[in-house]
């Protein structure tokens, strides 16, 4: 009697202990492909192995200065002309902001004689703001581009307003022509460009081991394609999860089958739709 009792508890006891280790590690047992930048994947894989996933990484896409500074150069001699300066990536802000300082202009934007107001896409972007000491006066309930010019449109009068927007080379229009139909006058300046990473491939035979990828940009999609073969891919029933909608269509244009879209557009509400799915 008593051993079947005991039998009983060691079973109750190991069911348990993996439900325990199940909350604690929801990714154990999957082998997740991460694609960004080197920077972005070490900050990406943190969080994964911390969930309990295996990772591999490929440095898809790096992240450079414009072409050419010019526009930026010549926005910056005109800093007190705007009243919002508006950063639609973490890299914007960065990039912006370094050359802020290497042209000598970053105590300007402190202490100019009219106060720009700062609107982020996204906590990212807002952290990478805030991290160089400025306030963050608007940040959207939707972390999308789209979502950013029509609620910042809401939140204040645009109407003649003048907006600064550092951003990537080819970059959607499509918030600039929200903000010019709400009234405000639009300056695009490049602040960085993606590239794609030609020589970063993922060995044919390491595809086999990876149950899931992230992706996290429409720039991370396509560079994927020259790492990886993507019919491959899809045939081996990999789970691809996005960070948003708009990665998840040129995913889908790829022919990706996507597994999970995240709500909340960062790589945290990534990481809750992988663990829920």
């Amino acid at each position: 009697m008593m051993m079947k009792v005991v039998a009983q508890w060691a079973i109750g006891y190991g069911a348990s202990r993996k439900r325990n280790i199940a909350m604690k590690n929801p990714l154990a047992g999957r082998t997740v492909l991460v694609t960004r930048t080197t920077e972005g994947n070490a900050l990406e894989s943190k969080k994964l192995r911390d969930l309990g996933a295996s990772v591999v990484e490929i440095a898809s896409i790096r992240v450079e200065p414009p072409s050419s500074w010019r526009k930026l150069d010549s926005a910056l001699e005109r800093l007190n002309d705007f009243d919002w300066i508006i950063f639609t990536s973490a890299n914007g802000a960065k990039y912006f902001l370094e050359r802020c300082s290497q042209k000598g202009k970053i105590d300007g934007l402190r202490k100019g004689d009219r106060k720009q107001k700062f609107a982020c896409v996204g906590p990212g972007t807002k952290r990478s703001v805030e991290e160089r000491g400025f306030t963050v006066e608007f940040l959207p309930k939707e972390f999308l581009t789209s979502s950013l010019g029509v609620e910042l449109a809401h939140f204040s009068n645009l109407s003649g307003s003048r907006i600064l927007l550092p951003r990537a080379e080819r970059a959607s229009q499509e918030i600039v022509s929200i903000l010019e139909k709400a009234g405000a006058q639009v300056e695009e300046v490049l602040a960085y460009r993606t590239m794609t990473n030609e020589e970063s491939r993922l060995p044919e035979d390491s595809l086999s081991k990876i149950t899931d990828v992230t992706l996290t940009s429409p720039s991370t999609v396509e560079a994927l394609a020259h790492a990886i073969d993507l019919k491959k891919l899809s045939s081996l029933h990999i789970k691809v999860h996005c960070i948003g909608p708009v990665t998840a269509k040129k995913a889908a244009e790829l022919g990706l089958n996507i597994a999970s879209i995240a709500k909340t557009h960062s790589i945290d509400g990534m990481l809750v739709e992988m663990v829920k799915h």
